[in-house]
This record gives C-alpha cells, sequence and structure tokens, in this order.
C-alpha cells in the first residue's frame, strides 16, 4: 500500500516538473524566434 502511494506521488512530481518545463518551453519559444528572425 505505502509503495503505490509512492510510485502515484512521484509519477505526480514527474507530471508536474514537465508541466513547468512544457510552459518554460512555450514562454521562451516566441523569444527564440523573434530574436532568430
Amino acid at each position: 500500500m505505502k509503495r503505490r502511494c509512492f510510485v502515484i506521488t512521484n509519477n505526480l512530481g514527474v507530471i508536474r516538473y514537465a508541466w513547468h518545463f512544457w510552459h518554460a518551453a512555450v514562454l521562451v519559444f516566441p523569444l527564440v524566434l523573434t530574436s532568430v528572425g
């Protein structure tokens, strides 16, 4: 039971990390396009 809870929280941590990374990429992408263009 404890192990299952650990797996769930670990997956949530990974999803949260990916979510923040995706937002950072979306925010930086237009800046990179404008600087390159």
